[in-house]
């Protein structure tokens, strides 16, 4: 009897409900003051997956997503100063050029004088000797009709004459033949002669000589002309 009374009691003695071993202790839940309201947690809906979100370490410094009308007027600015910097540039340029011309033409002037001031010294000095050389010329051709020593060494200083006359690149100018030239040649008197085109030299009464085409001096000569028909007039 003592055994069948056990058993009923066994039998009728409450059982813990369902679930009741497996909860946590209550050691190992949070504590109420730690856990936030449910007033501000976020709806899970609203919450962006975590693998949507952009790492920190990629999302662009503050500094760079500045509005593109901060910077506008600074480059500007720059833009400004560039373009006065090179029309600067290129007006040194343009002066540098004009500079660089008229050192060029001071230089071409300044050798231009040297050597026009050398060659008007030896015009000078030839123009003085050119003289003697015409003195000997015609003191030759008197002592010609009685020969001797006399004519033979004048004719050899003649020739030393113009010897050294060609080696300084000064030389008598062939004139008989030619037409006359105002720049060349000083006409002394005009003769008629129809065979011979108008103004042509016929006669040289003093040489002329030139020096790199330069006339050092002029020859004297005779030019023909055309003679003047009769008319009855």
């Amino acid at each position: 009897m003592a055994e069948e009374r056990g058993m009923a009691g066994a039998v009728g003695a409450p059982q813990p409900a369902a679930g009741a071993a497996e909860q946590a202790p209550a050691s190992e839940q949070a504590p109420a003051s730690e856990q936030a309201p449910a007033s501000e947690q976020a709806p899970a809906s609203e919450q962006a997956p975590a693998s949507e979100q952009a790492p920190a370490s990629e999302q662009a410094p503050a500094s760079e997503q500045a509005g593109d009308g901060v910077a506008d007027p600074e480059i500007d600015r720059l833009r400004g100063l560039l373009s006065e910097e090179k029309r600067r540039a290129d007006s040194l340029e343009d002066e540098l050029r004009r500079s660089l011309a008229d050192f060029q033409n001071l230089e071409r002037k300044k050798i231009s004088d040297i050597e026009n001031g050398a060659n008007a010294l030896v015009d000078r000095f030839m123009l003085d000797m050119l003289p003697v050389r015409d003195d000997l010329a015609r003191a030759h051709k008197a002592a010609a009709a009685g020969g001797g020593t006399v004519v033979d060494g004048l004719e050899s200083i003649i020739k030393n004459m113009d010897a050294a006359l060609a080696k300084h690149d000064i030389a008598h100018m062939d004139v008989i033949g030619e037409i006359f030239d105002p720049r060349l040649h000083e006409a002394v008197t005009v003769v008629e002669d129809g065979s011979l085109d108008e103004g042509t030299i016929t006669e040289e009464i003093r040489r002329g000589y030139a020096a790199r085409q330069r006339v050092i001096r002029p020859a004297l000569v005779v030019i023909s002309k055309k003679p003047v028909s009769g008319n009855g007039d």
